[in-house]
């Protein structure tokens, strides 16, 4: 069944008529501040418990008084030591033995000079009247136009000119000739010659020459050739390296280990040049292989070593700075089968008096910023200092757990 809905409306009013919106109601915000005083006064509180847990309340930087010295002392690599002997001066040390091999290429430093004379054939000629033969020696000279000079290698014979209806008629013969010098300025083209040994007789323009093709073969060439010295250089070199990379490799495998090159033997094994003596090449190579003995010690034994001598010296309470040694080594000798090595040493640190930090917070505890500031101005063996207190409001310095003392050393 359907059912029917009637809209009622107030006499005077359309259906049409618009309805007016009510007003947005705003509600008003209210700041309750005692709930963020409360938590204020909470985060500070767990901050201060946190800090006076965890926190230093007094931080101290001291820079000790240092001057340099230079001091000189013998010392003993020993093999078969394991502790510092303060009174011989005997440092322990071990031998590393290991076999190795090097290959290099090097440069040949000899040089040979190859020379080839050119070479052609010469048609000399005979024209002299009345007809008569001619016979040149061996070695007879030619003399080009351009002033190059060649030789025969043999005697020449050379028959005489025929006469025809009163023409002579020049006889000739071609023989083999050689230039007197080498290199490549008798490579010249056909030209005349002439016979200086004739010059100033009646022959001399009787009997001639001429090439009919141009010289060849002439040349001077610089080829660089392997010398002894060079494969004993090659040695030398090789074994240096050889050396030098196994110090390397070594130091690079402990950092607190001091090799000295003179604390290297090297038995060679094999010496292998690619080449022989006297080769032509520019270049070669060579491999050398052998054993290498070693013997090694600790740098951080030779500085305990060392601070010892500066108390020895200056006073029990003289410390060397950390990491301001500086160690100038001469070896007497090396023994790598008693694994002995002897030197002398001379060596400079930057020292300071011990300041006994250590005790320091017991004095230091409870006293102001101007006392703690005039007490560390009378001690001579402070250079420099840097303190800090806090929170800022702190006026005196707290119970020793809350300090903290750290030394400065400035390069």
């Amino acid at each position: 069944m359907t059912k029917k809905i009637f809209d009622i409306l107030p006499p005077g009013r359309s259906s049409l008529e618009s309805v007016q919106p009510l007003p947005k109601m705003t509600t008003r915000r209210f700041i309750n501040w005692r709930f963020l005083i409360l938590g204020f006064i909470v985060i500070v509180g767990v901050s201060a418990v946190l800090y006076q847990v965890f926190g230093k309340d007094f931080i101290l930087h001291l820079e000790p008084r240092t001057r340099i010295i230079n001091l000189e002392t013998e010392f003993r690599i020993d093999g078969q030591s394991t502790e510092i002997d303060f009174e011989t001066n005997i440092l322990p040390g071990y031998l590393i033995v290991r076999q190795e091999s090097e290959e290099q290429t090097f440069t040949t430093s000899g040089e040979e000079v190859q020379e080839s004379r050119a070479t052609g054939i010469i048609r000399v000629y005979n024209a002299q009247t009345p007809p008569k033969s001619i016979t040149l020696v061996e070695k007879t000279r030619f003399l080009s136009s351009d002033g190059v000079y060649f030789r025969t290698p043999q005697r020449i014979s050379i028959p005489p000119a025929q006469i025809e209806d009163g023409q002579v008629i020049p006889s000739f013969v071609d023989v083999p000739v050689e230039a007197m010098d080498p290199g490549e300025v008798a490579n010249i083209n056909p030209t005349k010659f002439s016979i200086p040994g004739l010059l100033g007789t009646a022959l001399y323009d009787k009997v001639y020459g001429e090439s009919l093709e141009a010289m060849s073969g002439g040349s001077v060439e610089r080829r660089a050739k392997v010398t002894q010295s060079d494969l004993l250089q090659a040695e030398e070199a090789l074994e240096l390296s050889l050396v030098n990379n196994l110090i390397d490799k070594l130091e690079s495998e402990d950092q607190d280990r001091v090799i000295l090159p003179e604390a290297v033997q090297v038995e060679i094994s094999a010496v292998t040049p690619s080449v022989e003596v006297g080769t032509l090449i520019d270049q070669f190579n060579c491999l050398l292989e052998g054993e290498i003995k070693v013997l090694v010690f600790s740098q951080l034994k030779m500085e305990e070593f060392l601070a010892q001598k500066i108390k020895q010296r200056l006073g029990e309470e003289y410390l060397a700075v950390p990491g301001s040694f500086y160690l100038d080594y001469r070896i007497f000798s090396f023994d790598e089968e008693a694994e002995v090595l002897r030197g002398n040493l001379k060596f400079s640190a930057a020292v300071y008096q011990d300041l006994e930090e250590e005790t320091w917070a017991d004095q230091l505890s409870g006293r102001s910023r101007e006392e703690i500031r005039q007490f560390l101005l009378a001690d001579s063996r402070i250079q420099a200092f840097e303190f800090r207190l806090r929170p800022f409001w702190l006026r005196r310095a707290p119970e020793t757990d809350k300090m903290e003392i750290e030394l400065i050393f400035k390069p």
